[in-house]
């Protein structure tokens, strides 16, 4: 119970610290996000606008430079045919420039690449998988700050490509500092 309550009274004590006093400890932070992506080009014949969800783990080199990976997952019909779902999954790694502040907003570019597979399943029960493929992807976001914790929201727009398959995304994150 002692070690319950002197837990609370640390986290209470952290959370109200001045901003200066509550710095990242550690060059890492982690971004859970979701949002909706949807397709263009010629993929847009073929595909819905679907489901995405992704997160990634985020190394901050300098103040500008970050360095991230993680993984991407999308869901979505096939399109002319409700009974086919298809999805797209894999890992992304590039850099992240992160500028100074302007007001609330501290904007963002990402880049880099992406390994994914896709795969359709029918109502049947139909499983086709194709091959993991390269790609790359490119964003632009901003962070908003959440007073008195180490989190910012980061609502933010990108392109990612795999072989023909094409999609543009509009995804909200939670920028968690550790």
């Amino acid at each position: 119970m002692k070690r319950t309550l002197a837990g609370l009274l640390a986290l209470a004590a952290a959370l109200s610290l001045p901003a200066a006093a509550r710095a990242q400890v550690t060059p890492f932070s982690i971004e859970p996000r979701i949002g909706v992506a949807a397709p263009v080009a010629t993929t847009a014949d073929d595909e819905q606008t679907g489901l995405a969800i992704g997160g990634d783990v985020i190394f901050r080199i300098t103040p500008l430079v970050s360095i991230y990976g993680g993984y991407e997952w999308q869901r979505a019909n096939a399109a002319g045919a409700d009974s086919v779902d298809l999805s797209f999954y894999g890992w992304e790694g590039g850099i992240r420039l992160t500028f100074s502040p302007i007001g609330p907003y501290t904007p963002f570019v990402r880049g880099g690449l992406v390994y994914k597979r896709g795969k359709a399943e029918t109502d049947g029960g139909q499983v086709l998988t194709g091959d993991q493929a390269t790609g790359f992807e490119v964003g632009v976001g901003t962070e908003i700050g959440i007073p008195r914790v180490p989190v910012a929201l980061t609502p933010q727009v990108g392109f990612s490509t795999v072989q023909n398959d094409q999609w543009a995304y509009v995804q909200v994150g939670l920028h968690i500092r550790i």
